[in-house]
């Protein structure tokens, strides 16, 4: 197994993402950001790869940056991103916080991914604490969108985030 870390580009029709190993809340924000500056720069896309081959866990910030890239997709009108793993825990985790309905899933890709020429890469937290923090609670509102239990997570980390 690879580095934690997250490895994106995009280019004229696909945004692509992967995940090597471990993914926790401390690489969320650098890819927040990127797809910040990618909304207000690009118009459309056809689709969002997400690739969990090489991941070993998503904690439930990543899980609520699952609905932030489905949203991206959606708000750029591409079809729904695309899951590529044969983890049967990120795959189960994906269904128990109810957001599975969101992607395609494929085991593997049925060919060669693009070279890319601009591939952004994360391995540790760019931002400072009260950045992640932010971005935290952020994520997990928009998983409770998705799922009642998140409702007193949310209560939780919002009553933390004032002390």
């Amino acid at each position: 197994m690879s580095e934690n870390s997250i490895h994106f580009a995009i280019d004229t029709n696909y945004l692509y993402i992967q995940y090597r190993g471990r993914i926790t809340f401390a690489l969320t924000d650098e890819i927040c950001n990127f797809l910040d500056r990618e909304s207000e720069s690009t118009e459309s896309l056809k689709g969002v790869i997400l690739d969990l081959t090489e991941a070993s866990y998503l904690d439930s910030t990543n899980l609520g940056l699952l609905v932030r890239i489905f949203n991206f997709a959606s708000e750029h009108h591409a079809s729904k991103p695309i899951v590529i793993t044969q983890s049967e825990f990120i795959l189960q985790s994906i269904r128990d916080i109810g957001i599975s309905q969101m992607f395609e899933y494929l085991e593997v890709f049925p060919c060669a991914l693009p070279k890319l020429e601009d591939v952004h890469t994360v391995n540790t937290a760019t931002s400072n604490q009260e950045q992640l923090k932010d971005r935290v609670i952020e994520m997990h509102q928009l998983l409770a969108k998705f799922s009642d239990a998140f409702d007193n997570v949310i209560a939780t980390l919002t009553h933390f985030s004032r002390l």
